[in-house]
């Protein structure tokens, strides 16, 4: 296990190792994409922070030595939610047959830390015919489901006692700051239980940076996880990992693990470590190139007098607008999940439209903010009528 950190050195959230410089900065970003607001002047006062990424060499983690925790809340406006996505449901479904199946959920417990609104473990529960407790603050779920409890706060030692065949854990951990203690937690409430599994799930780190996807680095994924980081830092907190696989599109990265009996050390990848260190020395420039070629785009739209609108008003619509703080060029944004139209997004303001409004208010061009929906959002577009430009932001 590794020494703690020295008092005043500031250390990599995963190895420990001492902390290095800072390859990219952003400053005045939105804190939270999850949370939008009633009105567009409480979206343009909405809270703002610095991105500052550090590289750890000793284990690949990439983290914003910046990010500050008390800057985000957490309360039943807030929605990340992707089921409305048919692309995203398959991926689910996918999942939680898999999961039932292989871990034979059947008459067990499946505890979810950051449950959300309950989709993944009410699909999970009911595929299984398995017994759920999910733990999240923002929760809205009401009691419309016998097999599946929600309790609307978060996670703690105080819930020890809820045994638990299958602890899940999905898009929660790229958001803590003490990971080793948030970790230590959970192995703590699964005390002598090794036959427990836990199934976490995170956004590919090692993908962001190989791919320049620029648009997915925001301040309130203050983690971004590789295989070997994230391999590591289950097994220094008491963990046996039984696999960590790609998932989505190999967007994200699922891991498995079982309690084990004590803390069995961990030790990195050279080589994709070196491979990350090579990626992200060349991010800053990358980013600065893609900003300025998206910023021409937008000045040739405004001169021209037409109009864009982006589909998706998830994370990368909220990097994307932060950064380039576009004006009368994008008026409105569409999403498909209904609880966030009709608000407006942090920092910059734009409305939330549901997607028939590109029917009766049609723009010049249709901006597809994540391509991993793109065969999806083309087929509703053009059911819609669009026949308009439509670009993909990269």
């Amino acid at each position: 296990m590794s020494a703690p950190a020295a008092a005043g050195l500031r250390r990599c959230r995963v190895c420990a190792a001492p902390e290095t410089p800072p390859f990219f900065r952003l400053e005045g970003v939105p804190v939270q994409d999850g949370l939008l607001w009633p009105s567009r002047a409480a979206a343009l006062a909405a809270p703002s922070g610095d991105i500052e990424l550090v590289f750890c060499g000793g284990c690949g983690y990439v983290g914003n030595r910046a990010f500050d925790p008390a800057l985000l809340r957490y309360d039943p406006s807030y929605d990340i939610s992707l089921h409305y996505s048919p692309v995203y449901r398959e991926f689910i479904d996918e999942l939680v047959d898999r999961l039932a199946r292989e871990h034979r959920l059947a008459g067990k417990t499946v505890l979810e830390i950051g449950s959300g609104k309950g989709d993944f473990l009410k699909a999970l529960c009911e595929r299984a015919g398995a017994r759920g407790v999910g733990f999240d603050p923002t929760s809205t779920a009401e009691g419309d489901d016998p097999s599946v409890r929600i309790i609307k706060e978060f996670y703690s030692e105080r819930w020890a006692s809820e045994p638990a065949d299958l602890l899940c854990c999905r898009h929660v951990l790229n958001s803590i700051e003490d990971l080793r203690g948030f970790l230590g937690t959970v192995r703590r409430t699964l005390g002598p239980r090794t036959q427990s599994v836990v199934y976490f799930e995170v956004p590919d780190g090692a993908v962001i940076f190989r791919r320049r996807v620029v648009w997915n680095v925001v301040y309130e994924h203050c983690s971004f996880f590789t295989v070997p980081s994230l391999r590591r830092l289950f097994e220094e907190t008491g963990f046996s990992v039984r696999r960590v696989a790609p998932c989505f599109r190999d967007e994200y990265l699922g891991l498995e693990a079982n309690p084990a009996a004590g803390n069995i050390g961990g030790g990195s990848d050279p080589a994709s470590v070196e491979t990350l260190r090579r990626d992200v020395d060349e991010f800053t420039r990358l980013y600065r190139e893609q900003t300025h070629r998206w910023s021409a785009w937008l000045t040739d739209l405004r001169q021209s007098g037409r109009r864009a609108v982006p589909w998706g008003a998830g994370a990368r619509a909220v990097a994307f607008l932060s950064a380039l703080r576009p004006s009368e060029e994008i008026p409105r944004l569409v999403d498909i999940n209904p609880r966030r139209q009709g608000l407006f997004l942090p920092v910059t303001g734009q409305v939330v439209a549901p997607p028939e409004s590109i029917a009766s208010d049609p723009p010049d061009v249709l901006l597809i903010t994540n391509p991993a929906f793109e065969a999806e959002i083309r087929a509703q577009a053009e059911r819609l009528g669009f026949r308009g430009d439509v670009q993909v932001l990269d």
